[in-house]
């Protein structure tokens, strides 16, 4: 798999190698990503002197296919670098390793791979080499908690064909069940209804996002807190006052903000805002062409979840024991119904994707391996 890794821009680039490093070195020092290092980005000490062993330094190109010489490239980038690289070496450095986002060839002598080794052993004293976009793609490959970590390197599709990957015999039908439920979600949330006048409209011309902010706000009891959650609400939320799909799309509020609730007086956009983040998820992860002058980039590059969008009326006929996937609400006799949510979003998902059989056991599965958003509106 070619792993986007373009749209970790380079700071998550450089904590993304770390990761990869720590899980091939478990005896690596990650150096803060920002600041002075002194030619190093990350480090292998010795187990017996207090030496590095290893020097890894992370290189990253906004654009890697547009470089007409990646070997110039990185050399160019490397330069300023082989000063503080022989002083590494005099304190014991043994060996040195550039890891960046850029494709090598293969060719013997002449490829790119052969071509920077050979120039690298002229300029540092060290052996020295890199790890390519080919290296990073493998050791992705299997590395799962690094994947999870950064999932806005997958594709749409790619995202689900991994997520299943691990599922053993049941990959097959989890799949297949998954995707005709997002496809039948997707076709039938493509317009935005306006219940109080009976208009519709295509979703993605019509979405105006709105302010978001925070209730109840305490300034000095939110600054005595030390939380990263709360760091992040002042400075972000509060204080810069962003945008709702914005703010909800982004990356910090899915491992800061676990559980959310969205209020606003009717009219205000609620439904809209959560039908907008779920569709442009499913779209993604169906792979559907989204016109790009309608949607911010940032909105297009941001991580993926499994949306998985219910609505509390139906929760509730759930709970009381009728089907509310039924014209008539009657009285569920499934022999897997139970009072909880779990039961009901496994029903949603079989329901919408045709009568396909899906189970607790396939949802806590599917959630376990994906990361999910789950929306009760």
């Amino acid at each position: 798999m070619n792993y986007q890794l373009e749209n970790l821009g380079p700071e998550r680039f450089q904590l993304l190698a770390q990761s990869l490093i720590v899980s091939a070195f478990p005896n690596t020092q990650c150096l803060p990503v920002g600041q002075p290092d002194g030619g190093r980005d990350a480090l292998i000490w010795s187990e017996h002197e207090a030496q590095p062993l290893l020097v890894f330094q992370v290189k990253f190109a906004r654009a890697p296919h547009s470089i007409e010489s990646p070997v110039d490239w990185l050399l160019s980038a490397i330069e300023a670098e082989i000063p503080k690289i022989k002083l590494l070496a005099d304190r014991g450095a043994k060996q040195y390793v550039i890891i960046c986002n850029v494709s090598g060839t293969a060719h013997l002598d002449k490829g790119k791979i052969d071509s920077l080794n050979s120039t690298l052993s002229k300029l540092i004293p060290i052996p020295s080499f890199c790890w390519w976009r080919d290296d990073i793609n493998r050791r992705l490959d299997n590395a799962w908690n690094v994947k999870w970590a950064y999932p806005d390197i997958l594709s749409g599709p790619d995202l689900l064909r991994a997520a299943f990957e691990s599922h053993g015999s049941d990959k097959a039908r989890r799949e297949r069940t998954i995707r005709a439920f997002l496809r039948e979600d997707f076709e039938r949330e493509q317009e935005v209804k306006f219940r109080q006048v009976e208009l519709e409209n295509a979703l993605f011309e019509l979405f105006v996002d709105v302010p978001l902010q925070m209730p109840n706000y305490r300034e000095e009891s939110w600054r005595r807190s030390s939380r990263a959650a709360d760091h992040y609400l002042i400075h972000t939320v509060l204080r810069e006052n962003v945008l709702a799909a914005s703010a909800l799309l982004g990356d910090d509020p899915y491992s800061l903000f676990q559980q959310v609730v969205l209020e606003g007086a009717p009219g205000q956009g609620k439904s809209t805002i959560v039908q907008y983040i779920s569709q442009l998820h499913r779209a993604r992860l169906l792979d559907e062409t989204l016109d790009s002058s309608l949607i911010p980039s940032e909105h297009l590059n941001s991580a993926l979840r499994l949306p998985i969008k219910a609505d509390l009326r139906d929760l509730s006929t759930w709970l009381d024991k009728r089907n509310p996937f039924s014209a008539d609400g009657e009285v569920v006799t499934a022999p897997g119904w139970q009072r909880t949510l779990e039961s009901f979003l496994a029903a949603l998902i079989s329901d919408r994707s045709g009568g396909a059989r899906f189970d607790v056991d396939d949802l806590t599965s599917t959630i376990g391996e994906t990361p999910t958003l789950i929306v009760l509106a």
